[in-house]
């Protein structure tokens, strides 16, 4: 039974990834068809548990349904909607200030939630109360160290699914290897060093700590 493949999103009828994913499988002899579905915000629930079924082997999402920029300063998050939708006008993009009213109010029709502040990168900050969070959000803090932040911590608390910056700032370093070598990046490598990179920062800061208490006690 020949499977099936699905791009969703709202538009895709400039997608290439048909013709790419349609060539991968036929040159390795998978019986599997890729198609373009345009579904509205409405629609996409039902898309989803279409997908569901056998005959599907998975699917991809692309364009996201809209975009909301908060910054502390509402002029940076409008500058930079103007600079983004130059490329992206088949998008809502819209600035909005960093009131806590309107965060909670954004925050109740959204799915996903990304801090790319520098809160939560010194000391146990978070960018606004845990309250404001809804459950079963995915919440990606672009700050990796800490590992987890006040962000993650109180979304977990909520119900939400949590990710550091760190899988971003993985693979923002291989493309940036690419870029300048013009060779693929040794991705398992560079994996593998900065979780050893990461443990040695832990295991050097606990010993700090560990001395820092002893001479408090001796003192």
């Amino acid at each position: 039974m020949s499977k099936r493949v699905v791009l969703i999103g709202h538009p895709v009828a400039h997608s290439l990834s048909g013709a790419m994913h349609q060539a991968a499988f036929d040159s390795l002899g998978i019986d599997a068809k890729y198609e373009l579905w345009d579904r509205t915000p409405q629609q996409l629930a039902d898309a989803i548990a279409e997908i569901r079924g056998d005959e599907f082997l998975g699917a991809n999402v692309t364009i996201p349904q809209r975009v909301v920029v908060f910054n502390r300063h509402l002029h940076r998050a409008e500058a930079l909607v103007r600079h983004f939708g130059r490329s992206a006008a088949h998008m809502e993009l819209r600035a909005m200030p960093w009131h806590e009213s309107i965060i909670e109010a954004e925050l109740a029709k959204t799915k996903a939630l990304i801090n790319a502040t520098s809160i939560g990168l010194s000391g146990d900050e978070r960018p606004f109360p845990a309250e404001l969070l809804p459950p079963d959000l995915l919440v990606l803090d672009l700050v990796y160290n800490p590992p987890t932040t006040r962000l993650l911590r109180d979304a977990e608390a909520a119900g939400d699914t949590t990710l550091n910056g760190e899988l971003m700032l993985l693979h923002q370093g291989a493309a940036a290897f690419t870029l300048w070598t013009g060779k693929p990046a040794p991705l398992e490598l560079m994996q593998s060093k900065l979780e050893e990179s990461r443990a040695v920062g832990l295991e050097g800061s606990d010993a700090a700590a560990e001395a820092a208490a002893g001479a408090s006690a001796a003192e």
